[in-house]
C-alpha cells in the first residue's frame, strides 16, 4: 500500500514499525499513552515499584535450634512474573546469654512456602555470637526471583544456636519494616 499524505496532514499506508528509529520522541506521545505494564516491561534493570510495609510491635523469642516462624510478615504483589523483588527487612534483635543466632525469610505464594536462605553461608541468613545481654538493629537483604504475579507473604524466621540460649526479635520503640523494590529484568 502506498504512503499517502492527505490534506489534513495525516498519513495513511504506514505499517507497524514502518517509521525510522528516532522519528517519534517521548514529547510526541500523549500524556498517559504508555501504560505502567508497558513501561515496566521495557524498563530493563530499573526499579518499577517501591513499597514499605510497617508492622508488628510485640517481642518474640525462642530457644529452638530449628527455625521458627515469627509474626513479622508483610505482603507484596509483583507486577510481572519476570521481575525480581529486592527485599530489605530491618528489625531490632537481641540475646540474653545468646550465641549463634540466625535469621532468614520465608516466601509463601498460595500453598507453597520456600525458605529463601537456609544457612549463614547461603548469603541470606545471618548469625552472630554475643556473650552479653544486648540488642541491636538487624537488616536482611535478599534479591528474590518469585516468578509470579500472585500475592506473596514474606515472613521472618529465627533460631537460637543452642537450646540453652535465649534469642529474641522485637519492635519496641524502633520501627521494624520491610521495603520491597521491584526490579525489571
Amino acid at each position: 500500500m502506498p504512503i499517502t499524505i492527505n490534506g489534513s496532514g495525516t498519513l495513511t499506508g504506514i505499517s507497524a514499525g514502518g517509521l525510522p528509529d528516532g522519528s517519534i520522541t517521548s514529547d510526541d506521545l500523549a500524556a498517559g499513552a504508555v501504560t505502567a505494564a508497558k513501561l515496566a516491561a521495557g524498563a530493563g534493570g530499573k526499579v518499577v515499584n517501591v513499597a514499605v510495609s510497617s508492622f508488628y510491635t510485640t517481642q518474640e523469642s525462642t530457644t529452638s535450634t530449628s527455625y521458627v516462624d515469627t509474626n513479622f510478615t508483610a505482603t507484596y504483589t509483583p507486577s510481572s512474573a519476570s521481575n525480581k523483588v529486592l527485599i530489605i527487612h530491618q528489625f531490632n534483635e537481641g540475646a540474653r546469654r545468646g550465641y549463634q543466632h540466625e535469621y532468614d525469610i520465608k516466601r509463601t505464594v498460595g500453598a507453597t512456602t520456600t525458605q529463601l536462605g537456609s544457612s549463614y553461608s547461603s548469603g541470606l541468613a545471618f548469625s552472630y555470637t554475643d556473650s552479653n545481654d544486648s540488642n541491636r538493629i538487624a537488616c536482611l537483604t535478599y534479591l528474590d526471583s518469585p516468578a509470579t504475579t500472585s500475592q506473596i507473604t514474606y515472613r521472618l524466621i529465627h533460631r537460637a544456636g543452642s537450646s540453652s540460649f535465649f534469642q529474641y526479635v522485637y519492635n519496641n520503640n524502633s520501627p521494624a519494616y520491610y521495603i520491597f523494590m521491584e526490579i525489571a529484568p
